[in-house]
């Protein structure tokens, strides 16, 4: 399919995996009973077609693919598996993928998913608007990974970047394994891991890698289950800080969560 713009309204499977020319991508798949596979063979912007924003997918938990095998991806209008659905969504760019609208699985308004974001050298961005909302995320990139400045609610994180890894999250979450990819790996820059919110809960459930820079995890409450592991150049170093001020530090056998206690378990 060659076009400026292309909307896609079905109740059945979806599967578009040549290398179609599109500028614009919508979706409407309400009720279906199918999933939704899309191949871009340029840069892609999932927007605004025919009155419809973004990828709209309620009640079907059959996955979502949106792909570019060339170029970037954008997600310029909201990626939504909700209702009694909660599919998984993977989104994958040859070159640079900017999450700057909400991506959400959620099955009755409970996370879901997971939510798979997949990118080049050129990294995974996302800005205020682009808040994902899934059980689970798993960020491959080969380039700088720099989630940070939206208010995501995931209950679980793995992945993996050429470059540094930077994700924030507005309450807790544990680094864990996310269909198939256990833990967490820089290979090339610093790893910043943030629990927002008073009393939050970060668990470090599986290995957290930077082999060639730092790792620092910002949470009220932390739980170090697994190994955490910085380069060993002079000058890189883990640190481990509070997110609100706290009043004392508290090492302890298990994470009770309390107020003004800065809580690291081991």
């Amino acid at each position: 399919i060659t076009a400026d713009r292309l909307k896609i309204a079905a109740s059945g499977a979806v599967s578009l995996s040549e290398a179609n020319m599109v500028n614009t991508l919508a979706a409407s798949m309400a009720f279906g009973t199918g999933g939704l596979t899309y191949w871009n063979g340029k840069a892609l912007t999932i927007g605004t077609v025919g009155g419809t924003n973004g990828i709209a997918y309620s009640d079907n938990v059959n996955p979502i693919v949106v792909k570019t095998t060339a170029g970037s991806l954008t997600v310029a209008q909201p990626v939504t598996a909700d209702v009694l659905g909660g599919a998984q969504i993977t989104l994958s760019a040859a070159a640079a993928l900017a999450v700057d609208a909400p991506v959400t699985s959620t099955f009755n308004a409970t996370p879901a998913g997971p939510v798979i974001l997949e990118a080049g050298s050129g990294g995974v961005t996302g800005n205020a608007s682009g808040v994902i909302t899934a059980g689970g995320l798993k960020v491959i990139s080969g380039g700088a990974i720099t989630l940070n400045g939206a208010a995501h609610a995931i209950d679980i994180l793995a992945g993996s970047s050429s470059g540094s890894f930077q994700f924030a999250d507005a309450n807790g979450f544990t680094v864990g394994t996310v269909a198939g990819t256990n833990g967490l790996t820089a290979s090339s820059g610093d790893i910043f891991l943030t629990a927002g919110g008073s009393n939050s809960l970060l668990t470090v459930g599986l290995p957290v890698q930077a082999s060639a820079g730092s790792v620092t995890y910002v949470a009220d409450n932390q739980d170090h289950a697994a190994a955490t592991t910085s380069s060993g150049v002079a000058g890189k170093f883990i640190e481990v800080k509070p997110n609100t001020a706290a009043t004392q530090i508290e090492f302890d056998a298990a994470a009770d969560c309390v107020e003004n206690v800065f809580g690291i378990v081991d």
